[in-house]
């Protein structure tokens, strides 16, 4: 998707599905992950945009070192939650 400067900060704008996949794949892989089909069962959001931020790096998964990669703030249209993901440096490349 669209790779965007806001207030000096990379950001991207992504879909829900490519969140999700990316989720599913990072299942035992990071720390963070989002439960997507919850939150579709709770909120209409299939169809909305996301905005990806990342906000550190990190490199630790259940307490053992790992290859370093973001942990994100996932912001969805309509929602006011907190979501936290982390992506690995090549999956922010190709959102």
């Amino acid at each position: 998707m669209d790779t965007l400067l806001i207030q000096g900060k990379f950001k991207k704008l992504t879909t829900v599905p490519a969140l999700e996949q990316i989720s599913t794949t990072n299942q035992n892989t990071f720390n963070r992950n989002i439960d997507w089909k919850q939150l579709k069962a709770d909120f209409s959001i299939e169809n909305l945009p996301c905005l990806v931020i990342p906000i550190l790096v990190h490199q630790h998964y259940n307490g053992a070192v790992v290859f370093p990669h973001f942990r994100c703030h996932i912001v969805v249209d309509g929602l006011s939650n907190l979501l936290l993901q982390d992506i690995s440096f090549e999956q922010w490349v190709e959102l």
